[in-house]
């Protein structure tokens, strides 16, 4: 796996969760959650630490009250500010790490 090869690279793995799909994409949300729930598991499971960008987007005040304030209007990827809070969500997983 990509966490072997990581390792035995002497890197430490971070994985990161999908960010959630708004609009036209609301509809792969199952798919989207599924997946983020097994790169959940699979951090547990090795003992890695996980940027969760979807706990992120969905927990945040702008995000709830207009999901487009982080998603561009193709529903899927993150716009500026988007990737700004991605940015925040990934300072504590390399924190603990480095």
């Amino acid at each position: 796996t990509m966490i072997t090869a990581a390792r035995n690279n002497k890197t430490v793995p971070i994985l990161g969760t999908l960010t959630p799909g708004v609009g036209s994409h609301e509809g792969w949300e199952p798919f989207i959650e599924s997946l983020n729930s097994q790169i959940r598991l699979l951090c547990a499971e090795q003992g890695i630490e996980c940027a969760d960008h979807f706990q992120a987007f969905t927990s945040d005040p702008d995000y709830i009250a207009t999901p487009y304030s982080l998603i561009t209007h193709d529903g899927l990827h993150p716009n500026l500010a988007g990737y700004e809070l991605m940015a925040k969500t990934w300072r504590w997983p390399l924190l603990r790490v480095y």
